[in-house]
């Protein structure tokens, strides 16, 4: 990931400091996917971070108040880093780069099914990858450069498709009119 200029040195972000419920293995599990929903990355066991929003301080607060019901502990803080090097390294923390690398090798894939797959098939293929674009793209704190580049990849392979669903859907003329 790219550094973040010196105007960036300081930066605002929320901690949840949680020890998870025990007792309820089925809480325990719904906390920790709530966790991954939110894309939050683990600074160590226990303790997760997120970059400083009102959205995040909600949620954070929401799932912290879910942890003491179910009896475990659980605190929000807010923290910020005072230098580039720590700002840096936190935000490496959310680089969404290699899942969008990943997403780009699978859409540029689907070209070789073109004239050998039914094109409604790479089309449901190509839906599910969209699906996974939006999933990334929304844990995307700080906007990978890769994310436009996948898009526009995703939007071209998106086109090819329609085309070809297009024109093999035209009815025929059968009768020689």
């Amino acid at each position: 990931m790219a550094s973040r200029s010196n105007s960036l040195a300081a930066a605002d972000w929320l901690l949840l400091v949680a020890t998870l419920p025990t007792d309820d293995a089925a809480a325990r599990m719904r906390v920790l996917r709530t966790l991954e929903t939110l894309g939050v990355a683990v600074l160590r066991d226990g303790v997760y971070v997120l970059p400083g929003s009102a959205g995040n301080k909600s949620s954070l607060d929401s799932l912290a108040n879910y942890v003491r019901r179910f009896g475990g502990m659980a605190h929000v803080l807010d923290a910020q880093t005072k230098d580039l090097e720590k700002t840096n390294e936190f935000y490496a923390l959310f680089d969404r780069g290699a899942k969008y690398d990943e997403l780009k090798r699978d859409i540029a894939s689907l070209q070789a099914a073109f004239g050998v797959s039914d094109p409604r098939s790479i089309a449901a293929v190509l839906a599910k990858q969209r699906q996974t674009f939006d999933a990334i793209s929304a844990l995307d704190f700080f906007a990978s450069p890769l994310k436009a580049e996948t898009e526009r990849l995703l939007q071209e392979m998106e086109s090819k498709i329609q085309g070809l669903t297009y024109t093999d859907s035209r009815p025929t003329n059968t009768q020689g009119n």
